[in-house]
């Protein structure tokens, strides 16, 4: 295991501060991924749920937006 962590110290000596830069700029895509994954498995089904129900509770339901979806 010191093996490995001596070696990527060496090859980030090496490639000098881009090394560093593209290291960060990874980190911190893998977190916007996995932040947008987790939205998307609590925030949006919420989301879905309460847009249902407050559309299956209006009295009128032939407006424009509900002609659209049906002709898809």
């Amino acid at each position: 295991m010191g093996d490995i962590i001596i070696a990527v110290r060496d090859f980030l000596e090496m490639g000098g501060q881009v090394l560093n830069i593209i290291a960060l700029v990874i980190f911190l895509m893998w977190m916007l991924i996995l932040e947008r994954l987790a939205y998307f498995q609590t925030e949006v089904k919420t989301l879905k749920s309460n847009i249902q129900s407050s559309w299956n509770q209006r009295q009128e339901k032939k407006s424009w937006a509900q002609m659209l979806l049906e002709s898809r």
